[in-house]
């Protein structure tokens, strides 16, 4: 018999891993970053942190395609998934500062069964360019003919202009076919960052949050289902950036029906990737 709070809850309570839910990690990364100390940031450390929750399957960029090469950072990703396709999806990244290239690598990428999503960082600190240029056109047109997912990094302050909510908006409005991921919702360092985001989720059907270093504001995942329902959130990390432990809880701890946190968890992901 479950308590009040739903099984979900009290399964994560009792300490054991979430055995009977379907659980995908929409957002998380690969690898090493310079000047940074990750811990466990190869594959098996990843496991054993998803094995302790109960995680499925994470969907992994590599970082090393996001801060330099692009491609020997994709080959990465396309090693990982075919070591271990039934815990780890791929996302192929693409520069926009390589335009010319991108619908090449995308095509190569694409062609190995376990990258089914593309992975954009238009952040001026990292390709610093705006996710409604024309560069990055070639990944919205290859979006569509696939019905891949997009995830983009998205957030406040002095990553407005590159990617803000009036440029995904813009985005969303010109490819309705492309189902994009907001990373963090776009609002990890301001909660009133959240309520513009959320603005545009509501406008176009095709917009997603994910939950990545949203735990840090008091009922975020409560707020977003509030505005935007369970179906517009998908549970990401950010991994291993952060904790794929300390993500989870704004989830399972939300005051929302279990129905909800199941979507929320890994069935909306599921569903965006069997477009694909």
């Amino acid at each position: 018999m479950t308590t009040r709070q739903g099984r979900i809850l009290e399964t994560v309570e009792r300490n054991l891993p979430l055995s009977d839910v379907l659980v995908i990690d929409c957002h998380v990364h690969l690898g090493d970053a310079a000047g940074n100390f990750i811990p466990w940031p190869d594959a098996e450390g990843m496991l054993v942190s998803m094995d302790s929750v109960g995680i499925n399957q994470s969907c992994v960029s590599s970082l090393r395609s996001l801060t330099s090469d692009v491609r020997t950072g994709n080959d990465e990703v396309i090693a990982l998934t075919g070591r271990y396709p039934d815990r780890f999806i791929g996302y192929a990244v693409a520069n926009p500062n390589y335009s010319d290239q991108m619908e090449g690598e995308l095509e190569r990428c694409f062609r190995h069964a376990g990258i089914q999503g593309i992975k954009i960082h238009p952040a001026s600190y990292i390709h610093n360019y705006p996710i409604d240029g024309p560069n990055y056109h070639p990944v919205w047109e290859f979006a569509r003919q696939r019905g891949c997912p997009v995830l983009t990094h998205a957030g406040p302050g002095t990553e407005w202009h590159t990617c803000g909510p009036r440029g995904i908006a813009a985005v969303a409005e010109s490819y309705p076919e492309v189902n994009l991921i907001i990373g963090h919702s776009g609002s990890y360092h301001s909660m009133a960052a959240l309520d513009e985001f959320i603005a545009v989720v509501r406008r176009y059907a095709n917009l997603y949050l994910d939950t990545s270093a949203m735990g840090r504001f008091y009922r975020s995942v409560d707020y977003m289902v509030q505005h935007v329902g369970a179906e517009r959130v998908l549970y990401g990390t950010d991994a291993p950036w952060h904790s794929f432990i300390a993500e989870f809880g704004p989830i399972v701890y939300a005051r929302i029906s279990d129905a909800e946190k199941e979507k929320i968890l890994g069935l909306n992901m599921a569903r965006l990737l069997d477009r694909a």
